[in-house]
């Protein structure tokens, strides 16, 4: 799980890097999608 939320977050991390955006909103971006798939992941093992 800390993989995917890793992952994504150097995905948003690099497509920042690519663009120069001066607001890091690919990194926000991939680790709020990281992270919402991670607890969705977690709520259906738990079922």
């Amino acid at each position: 799980m800390l993989a995917v939320i890793g992952i994504g977050t150097w995905f948003g991390y690099w497509l920042d890097s690519r663009i120069q955006l001066q607001v890091p909103i690919f990194t926000l971006l991939g680790s709020m999608v990281s992270l919402a798939m991670v607890i969705l992941y977690l709520i259906r093992q738990t079922k």
